[in-house]
């Protein structure tokens, strides 16, 4: 007999909801499936309060913020295309094409 501890953050969050939805969350958290967990350590305030939804049953309340890091980690590997000559110098050069004057 052993003592089981999951460590969450919100990474593995963001993977689990990407993968199965909200079944994979509550997979995570250890709420459905054969995973018997004793104790959970959240690593980050995002993961406490998902952790803290899917426990009292308000799946729905945080949903919208899972969402949310699933684009932020899918955008956050796509390169901003630019639409012509002075943003794609902009882009390459790191300045703002909005704050630009010609």
């Amino acid at each position: 007999m052993g003592f089981n501890k999951r460590y969450i953050s919100e990474e593995k969050i963001v993977y689990a909801f990407s993968r199965r939805g909200m079944l994979g969350v509550r997979e995570l958290i250890g709420l459905v499936g054969l995973a018997k967990i004793d104790a959970i350590i959240t690593t980050d305030d995002f993961s406490g309060k998902v952790v803290a939804a899917y426990q009292e049953g308000r799946e729905n309340d945080v949903s919208v913020d899972i969402t949310d890091g699933v684009l932020k980690i899918i955008n956050r590997n796509k390169k901003p295309q630019p639409l012509n000559d002075f943003e794609k110098y902009c882009l390459d050069n790191n300045v703002d094409p909005y704050l630009q004057t010609r």
